[in-house]
């Protein structure tokens, strides 16, 4: 069989090949999924969280999201230290290397240094929030796991900012709990999303306000089972089993 080497080839051959794979909610109507394909994109874009969570009382960073100078020029007068993230996670490829998209601190210096090229692209910035404590919070069906993890012992202002920058392994994780009124809330976001799985980024600060940064709806997790030994693994096969029961019902 004769290697296929044509880019353009290749390219069909994979989007043939994607399109049957996004087919497969809809080739299979009575399927049970833990988070179906179709209701994970509109909170993948995070934009789309943030009417649901002001609806549902749950705090969070004052939130701009603008191409105009002016007007970041004015929202870091207001509100000072601040940071800047992409709207959705995305990475890329430069020069045979991938390179992630994390949060940065942004101040009136470094938007002078950018301030011919923020017409080109919306940018989502909120106000930095001093972390008393911050949290990993996954939902996984009728079981909610906390963990504290705590990246500030690190020294790196980088991992203090977005400990998404470094190994969980150098980083503290501890099983912890946060009101229940709260986690009830969060259950109340998974559900305005149609979802059975959501692992949420919190922020508490200094006078114990919890905010609300993100919900990540197809989230890593299982190496906070590893650090703290939650039975994370045994809530999502309970889930499972949860959802195939429901199926066979069907």
């Amino acid at each position: 069989m004769r290697p296929v080497t044509d880019d353009w080839a290749i390219k069909y051959c994979q989007e043939e090949t994607e399109s049957l794979i996004y087919s497969f909610c809809g080739l299979y109507p009575q399927a049970k999924w833990v988070n179906h394909y179709y209701k994970l994109r509109l909170p993948s874009h995070r934009i789309n969280q943030i009417p649901v969570a002001k609806k549902l009382g749950i705090a969070i960073p004052p939130t701009l999201v603008t191409n105009s100078y002016e007007a970041i020029y004015e929202f870091l007068s207001k509100q000072g230290s601040c940071i800047i993230k992409p709207m959705r996670y995305s990475g890329f490829l430069h020069d045979g290397k991938q390179y992630g998209c994390y949060t940065r601190p942004i101040d009136l210096e470094t938007l002078e240094e950018f301030k011919d090229s923020i017409r080109l692209a919306p940018v989502f910035l909120q106000k930095r929030i001093a972390k008393k404590a911050e949290y990993r919070v996954t939902l996984i069906g009728k079981n909610h796991f906390v963990c504290r993890i705590d990246a500030q012992h690190t020294k790196d202002s980088d991992v203090a900012l977005d400990w998404r920058v470094t190994e969980p392994e150098k980083l503290i994780h501890i099983a912890d709990k946060l009101p229940i009124e709260y986690i009830n809330k969060l259950y109340q976001m998974l559900d305005e999303f149609g979802l059975n799985f959501g692992a949420f980024d919190i922020i508490r600060d200094d006078d114990e306000t919890l905010y609300f940064i993100e919900l990540n709806p197809n989230g890593q997790w299982y190496w906070i089972e590893i650090l703290t030994g939650m039975p994370m693994v045994k809530a999502m096969r309970e889930l499972i089993e949860e959802l195939a029961c429901q199926y066979h019902q069907c």
